[in-house]
Parts: C-alpha cells; sequence; structure tokens
C-alpha cells in the first residue's frame, strides 16, 4: 500500500475509535418512590413547575454514545460496544500499520504519523470528564444530550433539569475513566510499534526552500537521491528534503507516475546533469616568466 494511502487510512481509524468514545447522550431514570416505582412523566412536570430551582434527582443514568442503536441501548452493551471498537482498531494497526512499518521506508514520515497520533490522543485524555464535556456540549444543544427515561419511554430535557451528581458521581468518574483507560491502552500499543521501529532521532525544523521548476521535478531529483546507493543515509536525506520543498503530499504519488513512465524518465535530473556540464571550467593562471 502507497504511504499517502496507509496515512489516510490510518488516520481514519484513530479518529473513527475516538469519535466512538465520545459520550453524546445521558439517559437518566426518572426518580422513584419507595415502592421502586418510578414517577411518570406528568409527575416529573409537574416537580419541575412547582419551584424553578427543583432538580429530578436520578440514581441510575447510562452514558451512551447512541442511544438509537439497540445494539448499544444500555451501558453494558456500550462496554462491548467500546472494547470490540478498540479491538478493530488495534487488528488494523497489527496488520497493515506493522507490516508496513517492518518493511523500513518512509520511517520519518511513519514516525512523524504516529508522533501526531500520540497527541491527539492526549488531547482526548485530557477532555475525558464530565466538567469538559459538560462545557463542550453547551456550547451545541444541550437539549438533545439528556434524556429522561420513564417506563422506557425517553424524553428530552434540558441538563439543570436534572440532578446527576448527587447519587451519580461514581457512575460518571466510571464512565469517563473507562473511556480514558481505552485511550491509555491505544496509546500503549501505538507506543509499542512506535518503539520498534521508528524510533528515529527528530528532524530538526529545516528552512524552506523556494524553487521556480516545478513540485514535480523537486520530487524526480528527491528520488533520484534516495536510488542512489553511494548515498548509504538517504532515506534520512530524502525526509530533510521533502520537508524544505514541501513535496510530502505529493511525494510517493509523483514516485509511482516517474516509474511508470515509458520515455522519459529522469527528465529533471538529466537536464541537470546538462547544466553542470555547460559549466565553464576554470582558467588556470599562467606562471608568469621572470
Amino acid at each position: 500500500m502507497e504511504l499517502e494511502k496507509i496515512k489516510s487510512k490510518f488516520d481514519k481509524e484513530i479518529k473513527k475509535f475516538i469519535k466512538r468514545l465520545e459520550i453524546n447522550y445521558v439517559v437518566c431514570d426518572a426518580p422513584r418512590y419507595s415502592n421502586g416505582k418510578s414517577w411518570t412523566e406528568k409527575e416529573c412536570d409537574k416537580y419541575l413547575k412547582e419551584n424553578p430551582r427543583n432538580k429530578l434527582e436520578s440514581k441510575n443514568i447510562f452514558l451512551l454514545n447512541d442511544h438509537t442503536r439497540s445494539e448499544t441501548a444500555t451501558q453494558d452493551k456500550e462496554y462491548y460496544a467500546l472494547n470490540e471498537a478498540l479491538k478493530v482498531c488495534r487488528e488494523f494497526l497489527s496488520k497493515e500499520i506493522t507490516e508496513f512499518c517492518k518493511d523500513g521506508k518512509n520511517q520519518y514520515e511513519l514516525n512523524k504519523l504516529l508522533k501526531n497520533a500520540f497527541d491527539l490522543i492526549d488531547s482526548n485524555i485530557v477532555k475525558m470528564n464530565y466538567n469538559s464535556w459538560l462545557e463542550e456540549i453547551s456550547k451545541n444543544d444541550p437539549y438533545n444530550s439528556f434524556i429522561l427515561l420513564v417506563n422506557k419511554k425517553k424524553i428530552y430535557k434540558h441538563p439543570v433539569y436534572f440532578d446527576i451528581t448527587t447519587y451519580c458521581s461514581h457512575l460518571i468518574t466510571f464512565e469517563f475513566g473507562h473511556r480514558e483507560l481505552l485511550l491509555y491502552r491505544l496509546k500503549d500499543y501505538l507506543i509499542d510499534i512506535y518503539s520498534q521501529y521508528l524510533l528515529l532521532p527528530t528532524i530538526g525544523v529545516n528552512p524552506k526552500i523556494k524553487y521556480t521548476c516545478k513540485p514535480t521535478d523537486i520530487c524526480e531529483l528527491i528520488m533520484a537521491i534516495e536510488k542512489t546507493p553511494e548515498i548509504t543515509d538517504s532515506e534520512k536525506l530524502k525526509a530533510i528534503l521533502i520537508e524544505m520543498f514541501e513535496v510530502g503530499d505529493i511525494y510517493s504519488k509523483t514516485c509511482h507516475e516517474i516509474s511508470k513512465r515509458v520515455l522519459g524518465k529522469g527528465v529533471f535530473v538529466k537536464k541537470m546533469a546538462e547544466n553542470l556540464n555547460n559549466i565553464p571550467t576554470p582558467r588556470t593562471r599562467k606562471k608568469s616568466s621572470k
């Protein structure tokens, strides 16, 4: 698989898993009487109207990504689905990413790819708590995030109508902590791959080089350097040149196109060679005779 394709697929799989961990709905059981019977919708609304400071106290909640899907409509099913999502992501990393890393090519590009993934996972770990989540959903549409469950009927309510921390703080802590743990597990697995195949010195910040030729010409030049066996550390030099000339987005595709040419291989490199041959030979100064 080409580098750009594997990078795109890697990015897609990591973001897909992180997206699956998002909590989009808090489903709250209606308050219950001492005999265990839950309040009706009418009784809940009456209680809220009696005093503007009244809140429905729920003793049990579910935190879900999607409450409409029957296979993840309960917390136990959600746990299973989250673990399966991690399993699918790890299988992709184990098969395709690991095999690509074993090949030994494009190490600096893959090195950078995994480091970016670490940053993305870390930023989501930091946000994986109730306060950050509540602040985020409040910016959007909180009316669609809190659901009152009355005798299996789901009713959307504003979060201010619920007091879920009095009885359910341990559930909230556990749910966000569980997702944080899954992110750490994914990160640990990526670190295993990184340390085994891609632990390379970081390339420093290189200057950006301007040029008047085509970007494909630059790719051809870098490709020629990469394929030259006399340059034993060509992979490192290639990565530096790609960064300096900013052709990372097209390099793999362009090299593939150059390789498929029947005629005209190495047009730019050949032109450079001709220019080198046309450089005037330095004149040697004649010794003066005394």
